[in-house]
C-alpha cells in the first residue's frame, strides 16, 4: 500500500503542481525557534564581506523557526552576501537542515539579464558563516537533472550529454533521490525530472504507471545521483476511462503532511 501511495503522490505533483517535482511546504512548521548570531554583510556595499570574517566583523542576532546562518556567492560578479535570511530563490520547500548544513550547493536564478549562477551554504551554529565558498557543489550531495518538459523542450529528450548545468540541482533534503516522470495530459506528453523526498529502492527503480480520467503518469527513480535521471521512460501513455483525479488530490494532501521532514 505504501508504494501505491507514493505513486499517487508523484502523479498528483506532476500534473497538479507547476511541473517541477516539489518538496512539500509545511504551512504550520513546528514551534521550535532557534537563535543564532550570524555574520551579516553585503559585498556590494562592504568590500570586507568577500574575505573570511573575524570577531570584529558585523553580526546579527537571529531567532525564528527553521533559520540558519547563510553565505552566498554570485559567481558572475564574485560578490558575497552573509546573513540569517535564506535566499528567496531557493527551491520551494527548502530550509536549512542537518542534511545540507555545512555543504556548498549551487543553483541558477532568473534575472532580467538571464540566468545567474549562485553558490550557497548554510549552517546551524553561531558565527558559522564566516568562511569562503569554492564555487562548486559539495561532492556529498546527489545531483539530479531538474526540468519541466512543458516549459523546457530539452527535458523531453534523453541522454545525459544534452542537459546543461542550469538544469541540474542538488538534493538538499534528507531521504531524497533523483526521479523521472513521463505524463500524458490532454494529448500532450512531457517529462518532469528532479529531486524528490522519497528514497529510491527496488520497488520503484522500474517504472510504474498511474492512470486517471485524463492523464497517465509513469515514474521511476535512480539511486546515487550524478545526474542519473536523464533517460527516457518506455511506459505507454494510453488514455483510460478511470477517474480518480479527486482521489489523487486528496491523497497528496494527506501524504505530504505525513512525509514532511521536520
Amino acid at each position: 500500500m505504501e508504494s501505491v501511495q507514493f505513486m499517487l503522490l508523484f502523479a498528483c505533483i506532476c500534473w497538479l503542481g507547476d511541473g517541477q517535482f516539489l518538496y512539500p511546504v509545511d504551512e504550520n512548521p513546528p514551534d521550535n525557534p532557534l537563535t543564532f548570531t550570524c555574520h551579516e554583510c553585503d559585498e556590494n556595499s562592504d568590500g570586507n564581506c568577500g574575505i573570511e570574517q573575524t570577531d570584529s566583523s558585523p553580526t546579527k542576532d537571529c531567532s525564528g523557526n527553521r533559520i540558519g546562518c547563510w553565505v552566498t556567492l554570485d559567481i558572475e560578479s564574485s560578490t558575497y552576501q552573509r546573513g540569517c535570511e535564506q535566499p528567496t530563490t531557493l527551491r520551494q520547500g527548502v530550509f536549512c537542515n542537518r542534511h545540507m548544513e555545512g555543504k556548498e550547493f549551487c543553483y541558477y536564478e532568473a534575472t532580467t539579464e538571464g540566468l545567474k549562477r549562485v553558490c550557497a551554504k548554510c549552517c546551524l551554529n553561531d558565527y558559522c558563516n564566516a568562511g569562503l565558498l569554492q564555487g562548486r557543489p559539495d561532492a556529498r550531495f546527489q545531483s539530479c537533472i531538474e526540468c519541466d518538459g512543458r516549459n523546457e523542450e530539452e527535458c523531453n529528450a534523453g541522454g545525459q550529454e544534452i542537459f546543461p548545468d542550469h538544469m541540474v540541482e542538488q538534493c538538499l533534503m534528507p531521504n531524497s533521490d533523483c526521479w523521472t516522470g513521463k505524463t500524458l495530459y490532454n494529448e500532450e506528453i512531457f517529462y518532469t525530472r528532479g529531486c524528490q523526498i522519497a528514497e529510491c529502492d527496488d520497488r520503484n527503480v522500474e517504472e510504474v504507471c498511474t492512470k486517471s480520467s485524463n492523464s497517465t503518469t509513469c515514474l521511476k527513480c535512480c539511486p546515487g545521483g550524478n545526474r542519473c535521471n536523464y533517460d527516457l521512460i518506455s511506459g505507454h501513455a494510453v488514455k483510460t476511462t478511470r477517474s480518480y483525479g479527486l482521489i489523487l488530490h486528496s491523497c497528496a494532501v494527506v501524504i505530504l503532511a505525513s512525509h514532511y521532514i521536520q
